[in-house]
């Protein structure tokens, strides 16, 4: 008897972009909302704006957790309705896409220290200029 279920992987680009548009909104209803209430608390006297400061970055801190646990919660739903066989390609293709996503984060990190290398080298040639000026 031949699967009749629909490929998940296929759609894996758009789950990935909905979940990350999902946890982009809900981060920004709670920041904004967090934020509205520690400024009419801090106007009204009743936080100052350190403790504003605190209090704001704590509810930032949440609305982060909740994102990330919505975003599991989601996930896990999608593995639940694949076969061990998707479920393996999937973790494969989620596993390629980070090994890219690191990648280019040690080429970004490769570049920014070449860089300041070259900074501090024109440093020390300007300051040589100097001293034999």
């Amino acid at each position: 008897m031949a699967d009749d279920r629909k490929n998940p992987i296929e759609g894996l680009g758009d789950i990935a972009h909905n979940v990350f548009l999902a946890g982009v909104g809900a981060a920004a209803i709670v920041g904004e909302r967090a934020g509205q209430v520690v400024d009419d608390l801090v106007k009204k006297g009743e936080l100052t704006v350190q403790q504003g400061k605190v209090v704001n970055e704590e509810l930032s801190q949440k609305a982060a957790g909740v994102v990330n646990e919505t975003t599991e919660n989601l996930i896990k739903t999608h593995l639940k309705n694949m076969t061990p066989e998707q479920r393996a390609e999937f973790v494969a293709n989620v596993r390629s896409m980070a090994d890219d996503i690191e990648a280019k984060a040690q080429e970004a990190s490769d570049e920014a220290a070449a860089d300041a290398d070259d900074a501090a080298e024109a440093v020390e040639a300007d300051a040589i200029e100097v001293d034999e000026d």
